[in-house]
């Protein structure tokens, strides 16, 4: 058996268990054993050292959102704020193992029964996220160099001068590998 199949079944088992569970404690165990398995292989842990701020603003927004402005008594709100933060999180640590374990010539190994236009989309997306987070760098670093702070109060409106260019960028790629597609006669087929 195929090790890409292993760990791609462990994923959609994890999925199906958030999804059915309505035991938090079932949920949080498996949140627990994925903040585990990541930390236990070097590559994850990395990976993981790298994105741990993006989880945990995450989190915290879905945790004050569902706290602050559900029309419900404050003990559920709680309740239901806590259950949802540990299924997101349990959803995307088991998501980003995967992503992190596996290359995307072996996630399209899994889906080789599906339209090439699809395995071609996947392609595209896995290899231009490190892309597109190098390029985010490289226009925060200008952006920094122009006097631009991403601390404090004004981190929003400091993430509007990063976020715009980028948009651009990845629309200009985009566009130029369309027409790179349509010059060597992909049909989609």
């Amino acid at each position: 058996m195929n090790i890409v199949f292993i760990r791609f079944a462990v994923v959609v088992v994890t999925l199906l268990i958030v999804f059915i569970s309505k035991d938090i404690w079932v949920i949080g165990l498996l949140l627990f054993i994925s903040l585990l398995v990541i930390l236990s292989s070097a590559k994850t842990r990395k990976a993981f050292t790298n994105q741990w701020k993006f989880f945990a603003i995450t989190a915290s927004l879905i945790f004050l959102l569902n706290t602050f402005f559900l029309p419900i008594p404050f003990e559920e709100r709680l309740e239901i704020s806590t259950f949802a933060v540990i299924r997101i999180l349990t959803i995307t640590l088991s998501s980003f193992w995967f992503t992190t374990v596996s290359t995307p010539s072996e996630f399209l190994h899994l889906f080789r029964f599906t339209p090439r236009i699809f395995q071609l989309a996947v392609t595209i997306t896995f290899s231009l996220i490190p892309i597109i987070i190098v390029e985010f760098k490289t226009i925060q670093n200008t952006q920094r160099a122009r006097g631009v702070s991403y601390s404090g109060f004004h981190f929003w409106k400091s993430m509007q001068s990063s976020i715009v260019p980028l948009l651009y960028r990845t629309l200009l790629r985009a566009e130029q590998m369309a027409r790179s597609l349509e010059s060597r006669g992909w049909q989609g087929k």
